[in-house]
C-alpha cells in the first residue's frame, strides 16, 4: 500500500508539472498540457490519499489495533485455499465477462445497423470494440491466476478487523468512501469445492460488500476459512463486524 501511495504521489506531481507548465506557456498549442495535467493531478491526489489511508489502517491492524482475529494456517492449507479461490474467482469472472460480451455485441449491432458509418469506419469501430472485449477477457483469465500465485507466496495468515481484513496476502476494506458494506455471516462449508477452499476447516466467515468500479458498484465477497477450534471466536468476530458496520445499512 505504501508503494502505491508513493507511485500515485509521483504521478500527481507529474500532473502538477504539466498543469503549471501549460499555464505558464499560455499557448493554444499547450492547452492539452493543462487538461491532462489537471486530470492527472486531481485523480492521483485522490488515489494517494486513498492508498495512504489503507496503508495506515493495515499498519494499525498488524499492530493489533481494532484487530478481532489473527489466525495462522499451515502452508499446505494455504495452498489449498489459493487453489479453491482461483476456481471460484475464475467462474465469477467468466460470468462477468459473458455479461460484458453481451452488452458489447448488442450495442455494436445497434451502431452498425443504425449508425451512419461507412465501411472503413464500421471496421474501425468493430476493431475497437473487439479490442476492448479481448482486453477484458485477458484480464478475467489472468486475474485469478495472479491472485493464486500471490496467495501461495504470502505468509499463510489472516488479520480480521472491524472494517477490513488481510487474508493470504490480499487486503479488503469494506468501510470507506469507495465501498458499501452489505453483510457478514458465519457459514458451514458444504460443497466439495468449498472443502478445497476451506483447507480442512468446517466453517467460513463470509463478508459481502460493494466496491466502486468504473461502471458503478460491484459486489465482492471475502471468504475466510475458520481454523478448527476457533468457531466461538469466529462467531464473536462476525458479531463485532456487524455491530461496527450496521449503522450504514
Amino acid at each position: 500500500m505504501v508503494f502505491w501511495s508513493i507511485l500515485c504521489a509521483v504521478v500527481a506531481l507529474i500532473g502538477l508539472g504539466l498543469l503549471t507548465t501549460g499555464i505558464a506557456l499560455n499557448d493554444m498549442d499547450t492547452m492539452w498540457m493543462v487538461f491532462v495535467g489537471f486530470f492527472l493531478f486531481v485523480t492521483f491526489v485522490i488515489c494517494t490519499l486513498l492508498f495512504w489511508k489503507q496503508a495506515r489502517l493495515l499498519h494499525q491492524m498488524f499492530k493489533g489495533k481494532n484487530l478481532l482475529a489473527h489466525w495462522i494456517y499451515s502452508k499446505e492449507k494455504a495452498v489449498l485455499h489459493a487453489e479453491g479461490e482461483k476456481s471460484r474467482r475464475g467462474k465469477m469472472n467468466l460470468v462477468l465477462w459473458l455479461i460484458i460480451a453481451g452488452f458489447v455485441v448488442f450495442f455494436s449491432l445497434l451502431f452498425v445497423l443504425f449508425g451512419k458509418m461507412d465501411e472503413e469506419e464500421t471496421l474501425l469501430f468493430l476493431s475497437i470494440m473487439g479490442g476492448v472485449l479481448l482486453i477484458c477477457g485477458i484480464a478475467a483469465w489472468f486475474a485469478p491466476i495472479i491472485a493464486e500465485r500471490k496467495m501461495k507466496r504470502s505468509v499463510p495468515e489472516v488479520f480480521v478487523g472491524e472494517t477490513a481484513a488481510w487474508a493470504f496476502g490480499e487486503f479488503d476494506i469494506w468501510k470507506s468512501a469507495m465501498t458499501r458494506f452489505k453483510n457478514a455471516s458465519l457459514k458451514h462449508i458444504e460443497s466439495p469445492e468449498e472443502e478445497i477452499f476451506g483447507a480442512g476447516a468446517a466453517r467460513k466467515i463470509e463478508i459481502v460488500y460493494e466496491q466502486m468500479q468504473r461502471y458503478g458498484y460491484q459486489e465482492r465477497t471475502v471468504l475466510i476459512p475458520v481454523p478448527v477450534g476457533k468457531e466461538k471466536e469466529a462467531e464473536e468476530v462476525v458479531r463485532r463486524i456487524l455491530e461496527a458496520n450496521s449503522a450504514g445499512l
